[in-house]
């Protein structure tokens, strides 16, 4: 990863494979207000992703801002 793009997720591009009877849509994923990831090797020599976890799974106190999104 270049210096500086910790906040540039284009790296991780969709792979879609399509079988009989299935439909898939997919997107590049993305956080809102410049969260920060760190990348990692992944499964299978693939590129992998790190992002901070929240301490709570109470719904009414997640921060969605932090969330990775599609």
């Amino acid at each position: 990863m270049a210096l500086g793009t910790h906040v540039d997720y284009s790296e991780f591009v969709p792979v879609v494979h399509h079988y009989n009877c299935t439909q898939v849509t997919a997107g590049n994923v993305h956080r809102l207000n410049q969260n920060k990831h760190s990348c990692t090797p992944g499964f299978d020599g693939n590129v992998g992703m790190c992002i901070g976890a929240q301490i709570t799974c109470n719904p009414s106190k997640l921060d969605y801002t932090k969330a990775l999104k599609v």
